[in-house]
């Protein structure tokens, strides 16, 4: 398993949720559970279908996009 991450925003710890969910528009319950990854402090969230994609996604860091990723792609940059 991939080790989480402290909390980007507060540096907390995080712990991974895996809950049925409901759809926002319909509000119908989702037949597969969803992953969350949640801060104990600050209650920042990530949601994911996988458990390591959730994970990948909290352990990103904005500082570790590269240009292209954010955007920055032009040889200005």
């Amino acid at each position: 398993m991939i080790e989480l991450r402290g909390c980007p925003f507060c540096g907390a710890k995080a712990e991974i949720i895996r809950d049925k969910t409901f759809n926002a528009e319909t509000g119908e319950a989702l037949t597969e559970p969803m992953w969350f990854v949640w801060c104990t402090k600050c209650s920042a969230l990530v949601s994911g279908e996988t458990e390591e994609k959730v994970i990948s996604n909290w352990n990103r860091r904005a500082d570790e996009a590269s240009a292209s990723e954010v955007g920055m792609i032009s040889e200005g940059w």
